[in-house]
């Protein structure tokens, strides 16, 4: 229901709680609910679950972005500082960094 509803409205802009984004924006964003849920499950279980890597570091990224798009809210860092995050997996390659730098435009 969602991909067709992506499907037809294309790259079009849509509402999102962060902001106008294209409409594509909110089958990751289902992608990512989807995999809390499915871990959370596995958790309360005492399963392992393994994500892939490319999809962890996607889900890193995404929250990032969500973290910091409301500027209305006071940085979680303080002015000039940063923080450095780097994936083990080499796979990922320059995908798998992080720099979030508290600076004169926000986070």
């Amino acid at each position: 229901l969602v991909i067709d509803a992506v499907g037809r409205v294309g790259s079009e802009r849509v509402w999102t709680f962060v902001g106008p984004k294209p409409a594509g924006w909110w089958v990751r964003r289902r992608v990512h609910e989807t995999a809390v849920h499915r871990i959370d499950a596995a958790l309360a279980l005492g399963e392992e679950l393994e994500l892939p890597a490319e999809l962890a570091s996607d889900s890193l990224s995404e929250w990032i972005e969500i973290a910091t798009a409301d500027k209305r809210r006071a940085p979680a860092l303080d002015h000039g500082q940063t923080i450095h995050l780097h994936a083990t997996e080499e796979q990922l390659g320059p995908t798998g960094e992080w720099t979030i730098a508290h600076d004169d435009d926000g986070l």
